[in-house]
């Protein structure tokens, strides 16, 4: 999993080393967290955050709209939540 400079989203074949493109952010990607149940998350300088499940297609699951760019994203334990943290402050 990664993301790039211009908001390219990507998993990797680890045998080939082939990367496929799954996403896009309007913008850099700043962070990803991904989850143990092939859940994951990522939040780019286009102000949104992108969540995303690597067992249904690889399709983006919903689209949130956040007031700045953020940080840090990181799951809840449980994978049942995220918290973003954006100018010092976490959601």
């Amino acid at each position: 999993m990664s993301g790039d400079i211009c908001g390219g989203v990507y998993v990797w074949d680890t045998t080939t080393w082939n990367r496929k493109v799954i996403g896009q952010h309007y913008g850099a990607v700043t962070t990803i967290s991904v989850h143990p149940s092939g859940k994951f998350v990522t939040v780019g300088k286009d102000k949104t955050v992108r969540t995303w499940d690597l067992f249904n297609e690889l399709v983006s699951c919903c689209e949130i709209n956040i007031e700045a760019v953020a940080e840090i994203v990181k799951w809840f334990p449980d994978g049942t939540y995220f918290v973003v943290a954006m100018n010092n402050i976490v959601s």
